[in-house]
């Protein structure tokens, strides 16, 4: 999955955000996970088998509008509630969660976190592991925020969450 936070949009409130910013952020970080989607779940369904993680944000959980990015923080809402829409529609065994990974160095940050190589080392595994969690039916539709299952596997939490 792709994210922007969207450039001009820091420090303003929403109402003063240029449309131009709020369809760009809208048009990578939800209307690609729908296109997505779109094109892979048939395949998966048809092949019986698949797990789709998007990623969201802590933002996706809170209003995190402190900084002035509430355009980002909205768009992770919306990653957050397509994953559970899709998760109620989809049959089994195929699973959808929302994965909030939590503060990576991007673009977006310049915060001495690790950065996308070093985020890997901790959330792939998890990512990885789901699919065959015991526990993997639950988690279908379920916000997972830096990957912990207690059922089967770890928590990949070292660094804070936001």
């Amino acid at each position: 999955n792709a994210g922007v936070s969207g450039d001009g949009a820091q420090g303003l409130p929403l109402w003063e955000v240029p449309k131009e910013t709020w369809d760009s952020v809208m048009d990578v970080n939800v209307h690609g996970i729908l296109n997505m989607m779109r094109h892979i779940v048939p395949a998966m369904v048809e092949a019986g088998s698949g797990l789709i993680v998007n990623v969201s944000s802590g933002t996706g959980h809170s209003t995190f509008d402190s900084t002035g990015n509430g355009v980002y923080s909205t768009s992770k809402w919306c990653v957050e509630s397509i994953s559970k829409c899709v998760a109620m529609t989809l049959p089994e065994p195929l699973i959808c969660v929302p994965f909030a990974p939590g503060v990576v160095r991007t673009e977006m940050t310049d915060a001495d976190v690790p950065d996308a190589t070093e985020w890997a080392v901790i959330a792939a595994p998890f990512i990885l592991n789901l699919g065959d969690c015991p526990a993997r039916e639950e988690f279908n539709g379920t916000s997972v925020v830096g990957g912990h299952c207690s059922e089967c596997f770890l928590d990949t939490t070292p660094y804070e969450m936001i």
